[in-house]
């Protein structure tokens, strides 16, 4: 760990030295390795050190063949602490460190500036970087706009991007750079639905804002068939492409051009590409190559000399000391001029001070050509805090940054969906709460609850990669039932207006990949270390969902084609005209006095977040008149630039948890905008009144093929009767419409409630409570059903009294399902570590929370784990009493000296009960759940299972007195999962022999639990293939 000796007279010596260092600050643009073919020149800053030699190898590690050190080269000191040398001959591929000695001790590292490197970034590379160029990068030119409001971005993760099976993307290029130039890609490669570039040029984004591809420290590039997996928020070389995302991470050249080729594809297909920047900390400070280079400078050190941690990570570096603000603007200058980066988000801005922030605005714009236009934003947080006296780019001081350094806007990303910290809380499209949010979030927070000077400050979105996808947001705050993998038309309607209201709201629009076709991450809610198979796109859903992605694609067409939306300034913010509207409903028109010559004059946008119809009466802003008539160009199922229908006057009527947004009539017809777009209109209705019940709308390229489906939804209060047009063909240059017609159920429906109670204590006379909110389900008379199980943290469902009727058959009376609770008991906590870093012994610290609510269940330093030779060499374990059932619980294994599981970052690996951790991979224990019943609800036994996760479990039958076996799950054999299964079998008495042909009521239960939030998912839909419960 770094600690500084404080000087009792001053704040710290740290602040000391960095005031010394300050004095020394170098403002040459030459540090790092400068290659010419007749020499090398190598420049340091390192004004501590005592001594700085260079030396040279052949290889980028001493394991690959032909490994040899060259030579060792003393460094000259010269003025403002900079060391300098010149190797002479052609040094073009030779990796180097340097040894810098400080205070008598001599370290060896990596250069802080370099521009490239061997593999797993332990020694630099001396590069031609002309060489790295691909053919035609002379002619790439970057993707600019106006203005950053112009900017609709889509965030991925590289592996993310065509890693699945069904990407289309060839083997050799999945998870890599290189997938990114792969064009013509389809579903399955079965030449219907577009993939990777092919689909983001049809869905219209303007940039790609990858997640972190510097070189960072938490996977193994040498390893290059691994499948591990990391975010890569754990910088290790600033300026050097992370070697896992290309075909050979060896060879410091590959990563270089490879990524170029990247870059030049996105540009070819018109697409910008936004960096995800880190600088607010590195993986590790004690070792990293800056506290080799200048020991104690680079960092914040608290008052008592130790690492301060603003950025949650273990350290947070120092952007208010000038040398780390000129690395800041070296390296962000160096990604725009050599690699034609377009834009940058600055990962936990908050950390950095406003002066640092606007500085690197500064350079941009004065040092690149075109530099206005590149785009800046970031977090306006910080992970904890700070120690530092200048003022930081928090979202208290968002109005002294540039007005083009942005800001996500979470505030209205909250507003819109709910708390990103309380799954279960909901938002205005959930029921129509934080009105007064949403307003504001629609104007950018410039005009009301000010926080930016206008909206080119203000990021509007929904998701990123951090927290919950929206569709797992949606489940767990509406249904908390585990049905991450089920489409659910209430939900998807909830996603629409979530949409309509980003992509028409003021700011830079931002979305996390596959927003679009309801992503989902099963739940988890920091997948920064899950599987890759859990991460990545699964581009099935784009043909699951293409409903949903062609609503997406008809709003950014909308959104291109209305500047007000757009603009950057508060001119058109100041415009917007809310009028008076019931609760769960936000209306407003807009005047264009930007573009009216060449877009619409004036649009109005509604949004109904209630369960029921809505009518608004638009009125104008004093002293203004609104047009007579209103072309619709958004409504529930469609957006876009064509006409879905005209109102005349100024009252409008909105379905239920939809937006419209109408533009001028006038206008509309003047213009006559056309769309590359074709469309398929799919409406739902009843045979009997002619009513539209339902609709969708697929969007595609002429030529390409569409497929429609029944609506699962309609299935509780209507029968399917016949479909009218083709229910799959081909996209056609005229609108095609396909209609399904339905017949309203005339049975009786009973009401299911599931409630989730603890039982009240007697002695106190206290009721019983409820643990969780009840479930209402309603169901045709007749239907069988399963009542799904919440899980709630801290609490497990007592099996000894499980409800007779958790499973059944609806009648025509009421149905009550009552589960009952009790505490978790205390159980041991049992790591297994697979020793793969070679340690002599292994340590482990266990702890929960951050800061001062931070808990320790080990020694500080760790507790020593023992060899288990039970699982095999290299097995350590170790085991605690009495935490392995609490929630958060985290460790971090290490060699008892400091060195870290290079596997992940400093906040180690989520655990819990038993875990097995082997090649930074945790694998959790699995519960299976077995209950036996008789037909009068009585519990004849119970039984848990338990097992690592993946492993196979087997349940069997018992034999009871009086009674037989009647009817047990599907799943009474399996594979133990993340989520906590519950096997039912149901006994009663013999039937009589003549009525043995009736059949028995077959019984589907399972319960998903996954910390606090996931209920009963995958089975408890087991019923819906017929008919469809309809939750109040």
């Amino acid at each position: 760990m770094i600690t500084v000796n404080a000087d009792k007279k001053n704040e710290t010596a740290a602040t000391v030295l960095a005031h010394e260092l300050d004095a020394q600050a170098y403002n040459g643009n030459d540090l790092g390795a400068v290659y010419t073919p007749k020499g090398t020149t190598f420049k340091v800053w390192a004004p501590t050190a005592s001594r700085v030699a260079v030396r040279l190898y052949t290889t980028g590690s001493s394991k690959e063949a032909g490994a040899q050190e060259l030579s060792t080269t003393p460094l000259v000191k010269g003025e403002n602490g900079v060391w300098s040398v010149t190797v002479n001959g052609d040094q073009k591929n030779r990796y180097y460190t340097y040894q810098v000695t400080v205070n008598g001790v001599t370290r060896e590292t990596a250069d802080i500036y370099a521009r490239a490197a061997g593999v797993n970034g332990n020694r630099s590379m001396v590069v031609d970087l002309k060489s790295t160029n691909p053919d035609g990068w002379d002619k790439d030119e970057h993707i600019l706009y106006d203005d950053p409001t112009d900017a609709i971005v889509w965030e991925v993760h590289i592996k993310d991007f065509s890693n699945s099976e069904v990407s289309g993307i060839s083997a050799k290029y999945k998870g890599k750079y290189l997938a990114f130039t792969e064009n013509g890609t389809t579903l399955n490669d079965e030449g219907g639905y577009s993939t990777c570039i092919d689909y983001l040029k049809k869905l219209g984004v303007t940039h790609v804002q990858l997640l972190p591809v510097y070189d960072y420290a938490t996977v193994d590039e040498s390893d290059t068939d691994t499948d591990e997996f990391n975010w890569g928020y754990d910088p290790k070389n600033y300026n050097v492409p992370e070697g896992s995302y290309s075909t050979d991470p060896f060879d410091g050249n590959v990563r270089i051009r490879e990524f170029k080729q990247m870059i030049q594809a996105l540009h070819k297909a018109g697409i910008g590409v936004i960096m995800d920047v880190v600088y607010n900390h590195t993986f590790t400070a004690d070792g990293s190559w800056f506290d080799m280079t200048v020991p104690g400078y680079y960092y914040r050190l608290k008052a008592d000399g130790t690492l301060s941690d603003g950025s949650g990570c273990g350290n947070e570096t120092a952007s208010d000391h000038l040398m780390y603000r000129k690395y800041m603007i070296d390296s962000i200058l160096y990604w725009t001029q050599e690699y034609h980066i377009d834009g940058f988000r600055f990962d936990l801005m908050g950390v950095h001070d406003v002066d640092t922030m606007n500085a690197i605005r500064a350079a941009l714009d004065t040092k690149v050509t075109n530099g206005r236009k590149i785009i800046m934003y970031g977090e306006p947080w910080t992970g904890g805090a700070l120690s530092t006296k200048a003022v930081t780019a928090t979202k208290d001081h968002l109005r002294l940054l540039d007005n083009r350094v942005g800001a996500f806007n979470d505030e209205f990303r909250d507003a819109v969906k709910g708390h990103v910290f309380n799954a279960l809380e909901g938002g205005f499209v959930q029921g129509g709460s934080s009105r007064g949010s949403i307003k504001a979030g629609i104007g950018a927070n410039t005009v009301l609850n000010i926080r930016y000077n206008q909206p080119s400050q203000t990021v509007s979105y929904l998701s990123a990669h951090d927290n919950f996808t929206l569709y797992d947001k949606l489940v767990l705050s509406v249904k908390n039932d585990g049905s991450y993998n089920e489409r659910d038309e209430s939900l998807i309607a909830m996603n629409k207006l979530a949409a309509a209201l980003t992509l028409t709201a003021q700011g830079i629009t931002f979305m996390q990949a596959g927003e679009e076709f309801a992503r989902t991450k099963q739940g988890d809610e920091n997948s920064y270390i899950s599987p890759s198979s859990l991460n990545q796109l699964d581009w099935q859903r784009t043909a699951d969902y293409a409903d949903l992605v062609s609503y997406y694609k008809g709003l950014i067409e909308l959104r291109k084609h209305f500047k007000p939306f757009r603009d950057a300034t508060t001119t058109s913010a100041k415009l917007i005209n809310f009028v008076e509207a019931e609760e769960g409903v936000v209306a407003y028109t807009l005047e264009n006095v930007l573009t009216a010559d060449k877009e619409w004059s004036q649009i109005a946008a509604l949004f109904n977040a209630s369960t029921e119809e809505k009518t608004v009466t638009l009125t104008p802003p004093a002293g203004k008149k609104l047009p007579t008539e209103w072309t619709i160009v958004a409504n529930r199922a469609e957006a876009g630039v064509r006409s879905l229908g005209t109102i005349s006057g100024n009252t409008v009527t909105i379905p239920p948890c939809s937006a419209m947004v109408l533009a001028d009539k006038i206008s509309f017809d003047k213009l006559a905008l056309t769309s590359d777009d074709c469309v398929v209109r799919v409406n739902y209705q009843d045979s009997s009144t002619g009513k539209i019940i339902d609709a969708r709308s697929y969007k595609g390229t002429a030529g390409s093929a569409y497929v429609t489906t029944e609506n699962k939804a309609l299935l509780l209060g209507y029968d399917f009767e016949c479909v009218e047009g083709k229910t799959n063909g081909q996209f056609t240059r005229e609108p095609q419409t396909v209609t399904y017609y339905y017949k309203k159920f005339d049975g009786k429906l009973s009401e299911l409630t599931i409630r989730y109670l603890k039982e009240g204590n007697p002695l106190l006379s206290s009721d019983e409570e409820s643990v969780a909110p009840d479930m209402k389900l309603v169901l045709r008379e007749g239907e069988d059903y399963t009542a799904p199980i919440r899980s709630v943290d801290g609490m497990n469902v007592d099996l000894a009294k499980f409800p007779f009727n958790a499973v059944g058959r609806a009648g025509q009376d009421p149905i009550t399902v009552n589960y009952y609770y009790t505490e978790v008991e205390k159980v041991p906590l049992t790591l297994h570590y697979y020793n793969d870093q070679g340690w002599n012994r292994v340590g482990v610290v266990i702890y929960r929370g951050a800061g001062e609510d931070k808990t320790v269940f080990t020694a500080e330093k760790g507790d020593r784990m023992q060899p288990d030779q039970s699982l095999g060499n290299g097995w350590y374990t170790l085991t605690l009493p009495d935490i392995g059932q609490l929630s958060s619980l985290y460790a971090v294994f290490s060699d008892t000296k400091g060195t870290e599981d290079s596997h992940f970052d400093t906040k180690g690996c989520p655990v819990s009960r038993e875990v097995w951790i082997e090649n930074g991979k945790v694998t959790g224990t699995g519960t299976v759940n077995v209950v036996y019943l008789n037909q009068n609800g009585e519990v004849l036994k119970t039984d848990i299972k338990s097992g690592k996760i993946g492993t196979d479990y087997t349940t069997k039958q018992e034999n009871f007195s009086g009674v037989q076996l009647a009817a047990s799950t599907a799943n009474t054999t399996g594979l133990y999962g993340q989520t906590p299964v519950y096997v039912i079998y149901s006994y009663a008495q013999p039937l009589p022999e003549k009525k043995r042909d009736v059949p028995m009521l077959p019984i589907v239960l399972a319960a998903a639990a996954a910390g606090a939030l996931l209920v009963s998912g995958a089975l408890f839909f087991a019923y819906r293939k017929k008919k469809k419960h309809r939750i109040l």
